[in-house]
C-alpha cells in the first residue's frame, strides 16, 4: 500500500482554521505524484513516453472529519 504524509498550510484553510473541502482534491493529487515519484518514473515522464492523457472527469468524497489547519495528514 502507499502512503504518504503532507502538510496542510494556512492557505488550504478557511476562516476558523479547516480544510477548505476543494482543497482535498489538490491533496490527492499530490499524494498521486508521490506514487508516481517513489516507484521511480514521473508521471509527467510516462504520459509523455506513451502519448495518453489522465484526464479526471468525475470525483466523489465523503468527508468524515475535518482537516485542522497545519496538521500533517496521511
Amino acid at each position: 500500500m502507499h502512503e504518504v504524509r503532507l502538510q496542510t498550510y494556512w492557505a488550504d484553510a478557511d476562516v476558523v482554521g479547516i480544510v477548505y473541502f476543494a482543497n482535498f482534491f489538490r491533496l490527492v493529487e499530490q499524494a498521486e505524484e508521490e506514487l508516481y515519484l517513489r516507484a521511480g518514473t514521473p508521471r509527467q515522464g510516462l504520459l509523455d513516453e506513451h502519448k495518453v492523457w489522465m484526464p479526471r472527469v468525475e470525483a466523489h468524497v465523503n468527508f468524515t472529519a475535518p482537516i485542522r489547519n497545519g496538521r500533517a495528514i496521511r
